[in-house]
């Protein structure tokens, strides 16, 4: 008669369980440190490369403010020369003159070049940014830029369409007005010649546009200034931080 032989199960201690529960813990955590260390090297890498772009940015807008400086400071004078004239009230005049020294206006502002910012923002890079120093300065120059922006849009330009320009183009006839046509050169030996109330009015009321004009040019004169000082402290943050 066969005999069956009931086969006998092995069961594990209960330090066995612990041990086996460790280790697979102990996996389970170092495959996460390394992955989290290795996303951090990533986002290290890639916020770096994203301050050099910051720092390129920063110096696109150094170039732009010295242009408008430029600009601004030659055209401060050559207002300041025609205001001048104006103020003397003489009692006869040539329009086509003052039209040739005026025209053809035009009127460059700032823009801040922040595609970089704008997509560490949308990225949500900002927050591997470890160093608070250079994150502060970042968020700090592009308010003020975008403050110097707004205040060159919404203040010099819309004071100039709406309010400058018009009180200069109502005092021209449409021959002085023709210069305002870009390429278009003086006419040779026309003149606009004006005299008495007519001449007297005309000195009140360019005056008037021109000390509305050259006040916020001058505004917009010192907060550039302003601007480039910010501009030139952050670019050398950021160059300390990356060498």
């Amino acid at each position: 008669m066969e005999v069956q032989h009931h086969k006998h199960t092995h069961h594990k201690k209960w330090t066995q369980y612990i041990w086996d529960f460790f280790m697979l813990f102990l996996a389970i955590t170092l495959g996460f440190v390394v992955e989290n260390t290795r996303e951090h090297y990533v986002e290290h890498k890639r916020m770096k490369k994203y301050l050099v772009n910051v720092l390129q940015d920063v110096k696109s807008n150094i170039r732009q403010i010295d242009s408008l400086l430029s600009q601004n400071k030659t055209m401060l004078i050559q207002y300041d020369s025609l205001l001048s004239e104006l103020l003397k009230h003489p009692a006869q005049l040539d329009r086509y003159s003052y039209a040739k020294k005026i025209f053809p206006v035009f009127m460059r502002l700032f823009k801040n070049r922040k595609e970089t910012f704008e997509q560490m923002i949308m990225t949500g890079s900002l927050r591997y940014l470890e160093n608070d120093n250079v994150l502060n300065g970042i968020v700090d120059y592009n308010r003020f830029a975008d403050l110097t922006e707004w205040r060159a849009m919404e203040n010099e330009r819309k004071i100039a369409l709406e309010q400058n320009y018009p009180e200069i183009y109502q005092n021209f006839d449409a021959s002085c007005l023709m210069l305002d046509i870009p390429g278009k050169k003086p006419e040779s030996g026309h003149t606009d010649i004006i005299s008495g109330n007519e001449a007297m009015t005309f000195c009140n009321n360019m005056s008037k546009a021109f000390v509305s004009r050259i006040r916020f040019m001058r505004l917009s004169y010192e907060t550039y200034q302003q601007l480039r000082t910010q501009s030139l402290h952050f670019a050398k943050l950021l160059e300390d931080y990356l060498n």
